[in-house]
């Protein structure tokens, strides 16, 4: 997989887990665009680097909500953050 794909997928995946966790994505940009882009490179990039994206699209496509990211999750941290704001 090219290294673009890779960071597509994990944009598709960083996304949908905030989502699916709560987390109000446009709040947060509407609130500081510019300071969100970084966080949500960061998210982006994090993800990129997990070895368990097949797991995590299959939590993902078989679950409309989740109570938390996934103890795998390397977002986890930062998303539960973002979801008690």
């Amino acid at each position: 997989m090219s290294m673009f794909s890779k960071v597509g997928k994990s944009a598709d995946l960083s996304q949908q887990m905030a989502d699916k966790v709560g987390v109000d994505v446009s709040g947060i940009i509407d609130q500081d665009p510019v300071a969100a882009g970084k966080v949500f490179r960061s998210i982006t990039l994090r993800c990129s680097k997990c070895d368990q994206q097949t797991d995590c699209l299959d939590l993902l496509s078989n679950n409309e909500r989740l109570d938390a990211p996934p103890d795998y999750c390397l977002n986890k941290q930062v998303l539960g953050t973002m979801k008690d704001k």
